[in-house]
């Protein structure tokens, strides 16, 4: 009996501190490797792509079908939004643009909002989120966030969790050319998941926040 109750109190003990890391996971200084969707349902996955126009290459549902290949992609549009169709509880995003050249590209934004429809903003409206009700910023390169070559690996941006239903990108030119590429953008929610080991080592795992 002492030792059932000894392991139940363990696991009490361990799942608290598993929720406690994915609380305060965004703060820390997690590099891409760190960060893994693995085996995490894609919520972005084949949902309604919208654009802003301009498209010069490929089609919008390229976005969302799952192929992170550089070729085929999007070209043209500056700005994009994923509807996903219902009010989700996502904490990360996976972005791919064209990377077989390793392009570095300005006015790279992700934002996500509950209500907030695309045709509720307009393209300028990206150089003041922070001052529109409704959207929340999750990245942004105008504002603070690094620029990075495009890579095969992608951009994994993981946050606090947040309902939305609509996810809002928008992408400038890069230091090739004036135009902008799209790939692909996919959308997870990671919970805290608590494990124990064949040897009865209890472990935190974070899942999406943490790779295994």
């Amino acid at each position: 009996m002492r030792s059932h109750t000894t392991r139940a109190a363990l696991r009490i003990f361990m799942t608290a501190a598993a929720l406690c890391c994915l609380a305060s996971a965004e703060g820390q200084d997690l590099t891409q490797d760190d960060i893994s969707f693995e085996g995490l349902e894609n919520l972005a996955f084949e949902k309604p792509v919208w654009t802003n126009g301009g498209i010069g290459q490929g089609h919008p549902e390229l976005l969302t079908d799952g192929n992170t290949e550089s070729d085929p992609y999007l070209g043209g549009p500056t700005r994009v939004g994923i509807d996903f169709e219902e009010v989700v509880l996502i904490n990360g995003v996976h972005i791919w643009h064209f990377w077989l050249t390793n392009p570095i590209y300005e006015g790279n934004i992700v934002a996500l909002s509950e209500t907030l429809h695309f045709d509720d903003l307009l393209d300028g409206d990206k150089d003041r989120l922070n001052e529109i009700e409704g959207i929340t910023t999750v990245f942004n390169t105008d504002a603070g966030d690094e620029t990075y070559p495009e890579t095969e690996a992608g951009k994994k941006i993981v946050f606090d969790p947040i309902e939305t239903q609509y996810l809002h990108a928008w992408l400038g030119r890069n230091n090739v050319n004036q135009f902008s590429h799209w790939v692909e953008i996919q959308a997870f929610y990671n919970p805290a998941l608590l494990s124990v080991d064949p040897e009865g080592k209890a472990a935190a795992v974070w899942g999406a926040l943490k790779a295994r």
